[in-house]
């Protein structure tokens, strides 16, 4: 079992065996909706709306989050026709594909 070290939040002195204490925790999930902003989560809800709730990848499972086609990095626009509605697990497949597409283009 890891060692207790101090939470890594500055001038925070409570011990933690990993990651931050309770206090100092970065929000996860839906929390994490709250520093997207209101537009961002307006514009969500149009997107998701937009595709009767459902994912726009896999076709079955209901959409619960908006997704760039096209990543930034890779010169997509942040824009209504750029967006799509994808389920969670069909999301983390994407992003996996994006972040090794990414890693090949940074080390080309």
């Amino acid at each position: 079992m890891p060692a207790l070290r101090p939470c890594p939040h500055p001038g925070c002195h409570d011990l933690v065996r990993s990651g931050r204490c309770q206090k100092h925790a970065r929000p996860r999930g839906r929390e994490s909706q709250r520093d997207r902003g209101r537009s961002w989560r307006r514009r969500r809800a149009r997107v998701i709306a937009r595709a009767d709730g459902l994912c726009e990848v896999c076709g079955d499972a209901a959409a619960t989050e908006a997704d760039h086609k096209v990543p930034i990095w890779e010169g997509g626009a942040d824009r209504m026709h750029n967006l799509q509605a994808i389920c969670s697990p069909c999301h983390k497949i994407k992003t996996a594909e994006e972040a090794t597409r990414r890693a090949k283009a940074g080390a080309a």
